[in-house]
């Protein structure tokens, strides 16, 4: 597995742990089957590395709710397990409808700050979904909320997938694991991050994800099913801090 690891955030996890403990508080999110989820790709420079959560998200959210917009939580990233994306941060809003996020981007609140944003980004990238059915999504201190999306490989890749699943699951269940969310991707221009595969999984921690990882069971079907049955891959791991 390629692992990317944070410098500041590879310090310590139980740092992390407690700087989430400051500013978390746990609590329930119910997320509807008809609306638009949008996951934000916050990837800041590092002497800009609080100006958009401090300053820039701050100033648009009114112009986010006025159009129906919401913010369900922000994320911290732990590790880039796979993938070439690197965020500090990943933040999930909920939608209306497209149209109401084309009436949030076109609010002068949000144009008067993209100049500000293209300064300060490294990359900010945002992916649109919906999930199939109603989710209660539970925000818990401690918990590793592991991001994953993908770009099938071929026709292939639901059968090396469904093979994959079936060989790991139960081990995985055993360290914790929780499917949280799988989410479908909005065919739009806006969708700047369109992923055929994609969702939110749990782990009761990093410890826990870490010892699945090293199991044989998931060393081997790795390397067989699922690494070839992706030409793109995302796994994200990330504390709830908001």
């Amino acid at each position: 597995m390629t692992k990317l690891t944070y410098l500041v955030a590879a310090a310590s996890a139980s740092a992390l742990a407690l700087t989430s403990s400051a500013f978390a508080e746990s609590r329930t999110e119910n997320l509807s089957s008809g609306s638009i989820i949008s996951i934000a790709l916050v990837d800041a420079k590092h002497e800009h590395r609080n100006v958009f959560m401090d300053e820039l998200f701050p100033s648009v959210l009114p112009a986010i709710e006025d159009a129906g917009g919401r913010l369900v939580a922000t994320f911290e990233t732990i590790d880039v397990e796979e993938g070439n994306y690197t965020p500090q941060h990943i933040m999930l809003l909920e939608w209306p409808s497209m149209d109401a996020f084309e009436a949030a981007a076109t609010d002068p609140r949000n144009l008067a700050v993209l100049d500000r944003r293209a300064e300060a980004m490294r990359d900010f990238t945002l992916g649109f979904f919906t999930i199939p059915e109603d989710v209660k999504l539970t925000l818990e201190d401690g918990v590793v909320y592991e991001f994953f999306a993908g770009i099938p490989a071929g026709p292939e890749t639901p059968n090396q997938l469904q093979t994959f699943f079936q060989n790991v699951i139960p081990t995985a269940l055993e360290y914790g694991r929780v499917d949280a969310m799988l989410m479908q991707p909005v065919e739009s221009e806006r969708n700047g991050y369109f992923r055929p595969i994609a969702g939110l999984a749990t782990w009761p921690s990093a410890a826990h994800f870490e010892q699945f990882t090293e199991t044989t069971v998931f060393r081997e079907n790795i390397e067989a099913y699922r690494n070839p049955a992706f030409v793109e891959l995302e796994l994200i791991n990330t504390y709830f801090v908001e």
